[in-house]
């Protein structure tokens, strides 16, 4: 995906989607999401230490491309769901 490699290599960042959320057939709402960077989540003290192979940074940079296309996609999705929506009404 070229925008995560662009965001990798320092030139964004920060990465927003901005579309039309589908409520309803005569209802929609203007929606931002933040795609990267990523928000921690803190779920406190971790009792056990797990180790990942690959590392995190080779997961990552097979997952990150992949979750940024799909919540791309789905925003595209939406976005034409609001609009046929609204031409119906």
């Amino acid at each position: 995906n070229r925008t995560v490699q662009m965001y990798s290599d320092g030139i964004f960042d920060e990465l927003y989607l901005s579309y039309n959320h589908f409520v309803s057939k005569i209802s929609q709402e203007v929606t931002e999401k933040k795609l990267l960077p990523l928000t921690d989540i803190d779920t406190g003290k971790a009792t056990t230490n797990y180790e990942f192979e690959p590392s995190d940074d080779e997961i990552l940079e097979v997952l990150l491309p992949q979750y940024a296309e799909s919540l791309i996609y789905g925003a595209l999705l939406d976005s034409k769901a609001s609009e046929h929506a609204s031409r119906m009404t």
